[in-house]
């Protein structure tokens, strides 16, 4: 895996920054001229107008207020929630606080409040929340004006991949050596107390496709703070199966302060090799017969029960396309559907894993005097193969139908039935064939038909699966 980390500098200032929030100016806030209201009108309180609001684009770091913004704000120390008036962009009412004359009233605004943080608690960790705090008071029935400042610096990931395959980020996480950069922290009366700091920020549930040569940005916040120098940043990013770790060293030269309501933008390059794939000359093919297939998967799918005309290409279980073919010369009766109550998700023998959508369903032959055949063809002369068949019908009674098998010279007769799990791990349901070899014409015959069981008269064959490697 490659990965290497960058901090992006401005050209004069020698600094990490790369754009900040305008900041909330320490000037009072302008309101509109307010017109006089009836005693039952909703209380209003007004925020800074300026771009300090409470949703972040991270194309253009613009903040704005959401339509229908709620805002938790403390009246002299008793919580009511406010709502943005539809309409006016700074304004928020609340119809349940009704001032008296003459009563000073300090209002607090911590946004966005978290009930399960407790009062006057948030988080400094994870995705931008665009965090912020304000202080205003108002004598009686007037309307405040908050000034509200924001709590968290911003850090924007530039993530290039630089490898090989396509990647899909599903977490980031940035790790100090020295400073508290996350954790929940309680502010009241503008001062900030910690309540359970942590040296890292981290944002899980992520699915950011990055594609093989191209970048893609993810934004963590976090507490103010400066680097000292000989201090360290650990990026930490899981991509699947993968795990990425970058660490920035900042030397004397090179330190870093994360001021709120800043955003610093830092690229980190991650890749990963495409996996090698060893040359091998055997060659192992599956082919699952009856009338369900298995979507996307190594198992090549033969669902009719009727004689081919032309043989079929078999793929490999990468997808390729193998040398050897199959075609149906003798047809079968039908096909078997399975009995829907198959108990086992995968059934295992003879090394072979068979999916519930392979073992359950098969061609089958309803008689004594049908019997079908398969050719496999394009094998190469001089080579031996093993082929494992598979003939099982669940929900059968033992001893009632029994499939002969034939392959290279020798035959199997297999007692298909299986009323249990227990049945399937106790008896054997698999033909194993070895050491056969292809006619001139690089041909390999399979033949299925029935035998009449000890119990009863019924004649029922059934192959449900085929495994062909080369030896």
């Amino acid at each position: 895996m490659k990965m290497m980390v960058l901090f992006k500098e401005e050209r004069s200032m020698k600094k990490i920054f790369y754009s900040l929030f305008a900041l909330v100016a320490l000037a009072a806030c302008s309101k509109p001229e307010e017109a006089p209201v009836a005693d039952s009108a909703p209380f209003r309180i007004y925020l800074d107008s300026q771009d300090s609001k409470a949703s972040f684009n991270e194309g253009t770091f613009e903040v704005t207020w959401k339509n229908e913004e709620s805002l938790h704000v403390l009246v002299n120390g008793e919580a009511y929630n406010f709502t943005k008036v539809a309409g006016e962009e700074n304004a928020f009412e609340c119809s349940d606080f009704t001032p008296e004359d003459g009563v000073t009233y300090s209002y607090e605004v911590l946004t966005p409040y978290n009930a399960g943080y407790g009062e006057g608690v948030f988080t400094y960790s994870g995705g931008v929340k665009v965090t912020m705090y304000g202080q205003g008071t108002a004598v009686g029935s007037e309307s405040p004006c908050v000034m509200m400042h924001h709590l968290t610096a911003i850090i924007k990931t530039v993530i290039e991949n630089t490898g090989e395959v396509d990647l899909v980020v599903n977490s980031i996480r940035i790790e100090s050596d020295t400073d508290n950069m996350g954790g929940r922290y309680r502010i009241s009366a503008g001062e900030l107390s910690p309540v359970n700091p942590v040296k890292y920020s981290v944002m899980d549930g992520q699915n950011v496709s990055i594609p093989v040569g191209e970048s893609k940005p993810m934004f963590l916040q976090c507490a103010p703070f400066t680097t000292s120098v000989g201090s360290k940043l650990t990026f930490t990013l899981v991509a699947g199966a993968d795990t990425f770790t970058i660490v920035k060293e900042f030397t004397a030269d090179k330190t870093a302060t994360f001021h709120a309501g800043g955003v610093k933008t830092t690229t980190v390059q991650i890749g990963k090799e495409a996996p090698v794939v060893e040359p091998t000359d055997a060659v192992t093919v599956y082919v699952d017969f009856g009338p369900t297939a298995v979507p996307n998967s190594q198992w090549n799918a033969v669902t009719a029960a009727a004689a081919s005309a032309n043989p079929v290409g078999l793929k490999l279980p990468d997808g390729s396309a193998s040398d050897l073919s199959l075609a149906i010369t003798n047809a079968f009766s039908t096909t078997w559907g399975g009995a829907g109550s198959e108990p086992l998700a995968t059934y295992t023998e003879a090394d072979v894993d068979f999916p519930k959508d392979v073992y359950k369903d098969a061609l089958q032959i309803s008689d004594g005097n049908t019997t079908g055949k398969i050719e496999i063809s394009g094998c190469t002369e001089g080579k031996t193969y093993t082929l494992k068949v598979l003939s099982i019908r669940y929900n059968g009674s033992r001893d009632i139908r029994v499939a002969r098998v034939s392959c290279g010279g020798s035959y199997n007769d297999v007692d298909t039935g299986a009323k249990s799990a227990s049945d399937m791990d106790n008896n054997s349901f698999v033909s194993t064939f070895t050491n056969v070899s292809p006619d001139e014409n690089g041909v390999i015959e399979i033949a299925v038909s029935a035998v009449v069981a000890s119990r009863t008269d019924v004649v029922n064959g059934f192959i449900n699966a085929l495994v062909i490697s080369e030896e």
